[in-house]
């Protein structure tokens, strides 16, 4: 479950998910959900935390890929090279993360998150989204 249900340091307020896949998160958050439509559950995540509504959990996570996913496909369009558009990624996310958690925990989420990998994930899912779509 470590990256489908991602990073949520010490229960805090901000999760941030791997989006290296993204499709199999989405689609795994929704099979997840199954056991705990009883209540009284907790998510237990990677990195000793655990979500108290794995339900609410679950909808960030999917919030947040939606949100990052945007970002990335904006950077991908206004920089001149892969590069460029990872720097602009990685430093958008860190200012976004800085303004809800602050600088100290922003830098422990990116720290532990690999939000240049999360770049490369997004960047992939659509690039390989944009060639689907073009040879339909």
């Amino acid at each position: 479950m470590g990256d489908t249900t991602r990073i949520r340091i010490d229960n805090g307020p901000y999760i941030l998910p791997a989006t290296r896949r993204r499709t199999l998160v989405l689609r795994s958050g929704r099979t997840l959900l199954r056991p705990f439509s009883r209540g009284g559950l907790r998510l237990f995540l990677t990195h000793s935390a655990y979500a108290s509504n794995p339900a609410e959990h679950i909808d960030g996570i999917q919030e947040k890929i939606a949100s990052l996913g945007g970002t990335c496909r904006e950077v991908l369009k206004s920089s001149s090279d892969v590069a460029q558009a990872k720097q602009a990624f990685v430093a958008r996310a860190q200012a976004e993360m800085q303004e809800q958690i602050g600088a100290e925990e922003a830098d422990h989420h990116a720290f532990t998150a690999g939000l240049d990998l999360s770049f490369l994930g997004l960047a992939r899912y659509l690039r390989k989204r944009a060639e689907a779509e073009a040879t339909v």
